[in-house]
């Protein structure tokens, strides 16, 4: 009986690692809807500058607008 539970535990285990896996694979925006600015996919954060224009570029090559706090 221990086992049949253990089994169904790796089981589900492997489906919820497997459909995490395929949601972070997708090729859309990260941090936000825009889709209109796109820069180079890079797999990390990063600015690049376009027609006089800092960016920031999300992993996918999306831009995005940082939102940040200070206290």
């Amino acid at each position: 009986m221990k086992l049949k539970k253990n089994r169904l535990r790796i089981r589900v285990f492997v489906l919820l690692l497997g459909s995490c896996v395929l949601a972070m694979a997708q090729d859309k925006p990260m941090y936000s809807d825009f889709q209109e600015v796109r820069g180079e996919a890079t797999g990390y954060i990063h600015i690049e500058k376009m027609d006089d224009i800092s960016w920031f570029i999300d992993a996918n090559g999306y831009a995005f607008f940082p939102v940040g706090m200070d206290h």
